[in-house]
């Protein structure tokens, strides 16, 4: 798993977060956000399921980290 930067905004320490919102069949979804405890900004990747894959859902998240460690001057 990559490793999280600190906010970019505050400097604050952030976590992931995971959601899974079922709304019938066909129409779950996985939803992957890493937040900043302290400003409380946030970055996410949302991943449609009908039959996904624990790769797929483990994409999804390593997509939401690497979104969040993304960084304009780098």
């Amino acid at each position: 798993m990559n490793e999280l930067k600190p906010c970019p905004f505050c400097g604050g320490k952030p976590y992931t977060r995971f959601s899974l919102r079922s709304m019938g069949h066909q129409s779950d979804s996985v939803g992957f956000r890493v937040e900043c405890f302290k400003c409380g900004i946030s970055k996410g990747v949302i991943l449609k399921v009908c039959d996904a894959s624990f790769d797929d859902i483990e994409k999804a998240k390593n997509e939401a980290i690497e979104a969040w460690n993304r960084r304009v001057s780098e």
